[in-house]
C-alpha cells in the first residue's frame, strides 16, 4: 500500500515546499483567537513584521483558515496588508456560497422530514454558525448529510427525484462501500450533495452504533429555515473522526483542530463528563485519544485527562508540524498499519478486521481507477 497520499496534487503545495512556516502559523494560529476571545489584532500584527504574503496566504488556505485572518490591512503584518482586497473578496464569496448551500439543504431536508428519513447535516456552515456564530468560516461547496444506511437508497430516491443526479460514476461503488458516501449533483447549479451512510472511512476504525449520531441529534435554526445538527458530544465526536482522517491523507488541518477546540469549548459539564463515556460507547476512544493529542499539541493548555493516547512516540513539536505543515520532508511520519493498530487500541481482532477492509478499499480503488474513463453521470 502506498504509505504517502496527500490529497492535495503536488502542485497545491509548490508555493510552500521546502518552507516550515513557522512564523506564519504562529500569526494565524495567534489572529484566530478572535473567535474565541477578544485580541488586539493591531498589536498581533505588529509582532510578526516582513512576514511573506504568499506563504502566509497558502499557508491559510491549504489548512482551511483564509476566514480567519483579519480582512483590515492595518491589522495584518507589514508587508501582507496587500492581502486585504483578496481576504475580502473571498470572504464575500464564502458567505455567497454557504448561503445557498444552506437553501438548499434546507430544502432537501423538507423533504427528507416529509418521507420519514432521519437525517443530520454534517460540518458545513451550520457547524460554523454554532461553533463561531458565523457561517463564512471555511467554504462549504459540499452539504453533507447523514442517514441511515437502511434509508441510504429511500433518501438517495429522493434527493435524485429533487432535481440531483448522482455522479462519480467510475467509483461510484467505492465511494458507497467503503467511504459510505454517494455523490449527487444538482445539473442546473453544480450544487452537491453528499449523502453519508457512514461516519469513517476504510483505514480508520469504524464506530459502532452509528444510529446514535442520529438519534442524539438536536434541532438548529438559522434564520427562518430549521435543520438536524449532531447533539454537542456528537459534534466533538465527528470533529476527531475529522482529524483521523486528515492525519492518514496527511492533509494540513488547523481548522479541524480549531473546530475540535471550539466544539469542546460548547460543551456543557455534564456533556464534558459524557464525552470518554460515550466515546467508549461507539468505539472511538482511540480517535478521540488522537485529536485530542493533536489539539494539545497546537494548544498545550487546551489538555484534557480520561483518554487513551495513541502515538505516544510522536513529539508535540512533530505533530504540530504534520498538522499545519504535513509537506515538509522528513517527519516521522507513522505508517498506515500502526495508526490503525493503535486507533483499534490493540486490539487484534478489530485490527484485523479493518485492516482487511483497508486492504480491500485500496485494491477495489485501484481496480477502478485502472478502467478507461468514460465521463458522465450515473442515472
Amino acid at each position: 500500500m502506498k504509505e504517502h497520499h496527500l490529497p492535495f496534487a503536488p502542485e497545491q503545495f509548490k508555493k510552500v515546499f521546502g518552507h516550515h512556516c513557522v512564523s506564519e502559523t504562529a500569526f494565524l494560529l495567534g489572529a484566530a483567537e478572535n473567535a474565541f476571545s477578544e485580541v488586539d489584532s493591531h498589536a498581533h500584527a505588529a509582532a510578526f513584521p516582513d512576514l511573506d504574503p504568499l506563504h502566509l496566504f497558502e499557508l491559510a488556505r491549504l489548512n482551511k483558515m483564509i476566514g480567519f485572518l483579519p480582512q483590515e490591512a492595518a491589522a495584518l503584518p507589514r508587508g501582507c496588508e496587500v492581502l486585504a482586497p483578496r481576504l475580502s473578496q473571498l470572504r464575500l464569496q464564502m458567505l455567497l456560497l454557504n448561503r445557498r448551500g444552506l437553501a438548499i439543504g434546507a430544502r432537501i431536508s423538507d423533504r427528507l422530514n416529509a418521507a420519514g428519513i432521519g437525517h443530520v447535516h454534517l460540518k458545513g456552515p451550520l457547524q460554523q454558525a454554532a461553533l463561531y456564530g458565523d457561517i463564512a468560516r471555511k467554504p462549504s461547496a459540499d452539504i453533507d448529510i447523514l442517514v441511515h444506511p437502511r434509508q441510504r437508497r429511500a433518501a438517495t430516491a429522493l434527493v435524485r427525484d429533487a432535481g440531483f443526479e448522482q455522479v462519480d460514476r467510475r467509483k461510484a461503488i467505492w465511494w458507497q462501500m467503503f467511504l459510505g458516501e454517494i455523490h449527487l449533483r444538482d445539473p442546473e447549479n453544480g450544487v452537491m450533495i453528499d449523502l453519508h451512510h457512514a461516519i469513517q472511512q476504510a483505514g480508520l476504525p469504524s464506530p459502532r452504533n452509528l444510529s446514535a449520531f442520529l438519534d442524539e441529534s438536536r434541532e438548529m435554526r438559522f434564520e427562518e429555515l430549521r435543520f438536524r445538527v449532531p447533539g454537542p458530544v456528537y459534534r466533538v465526536l465527528l470533529a476527531s473522526i475529522s482529524l483521523g482522517k486528515a492525519f492518514l491523507s496527511r492533509e494540513p488541518c488547523l481548522s479541524g483542530v480549531l473546530d475540535l477546540r471550539a466544539a469542546i469549548a460548547c460543551l456543557t459539564p455534564e456533556e464534558r463528563k459524557c464525552l470518554a463515556p460515550t466515546a467508549r460507547a461507539v468505539r472511538l476512544e482511540y480517535t478521540l485519544g488522537l485529536a485530542l493529542r493533536m489539539l494539545e499539541a497546537v494548544y498545550p493548555a487546551a489538555a484534557m485527562p480520561g483518554l487513551p493516547r495513541p502515538l505516544a512516540g510522536l513529539s508535540s513539536e512533530m505533530l504540530r508540524q504534520m498538522i499545519a505543515t504535513p509537506w515538509i520532508d522528513g517527519l516521522p511520519w507513522p505508517r498506515r498499519r500502526v495508526i490503525m493498530s493503535e486507533l483499534c487500541g490493540r486490539d487484534s481482532l478489530l485490527f484485523l478486521r479493518e485492516n482487511l477492509r483497508s486492504l480491500l478499499s485500496e485494491l477495489l480503488r485501484k481496480t477502478l481507477e485502472s478502467r478507461p474513463s468514460r465521463k458522465g453521470v450515473a442515472r
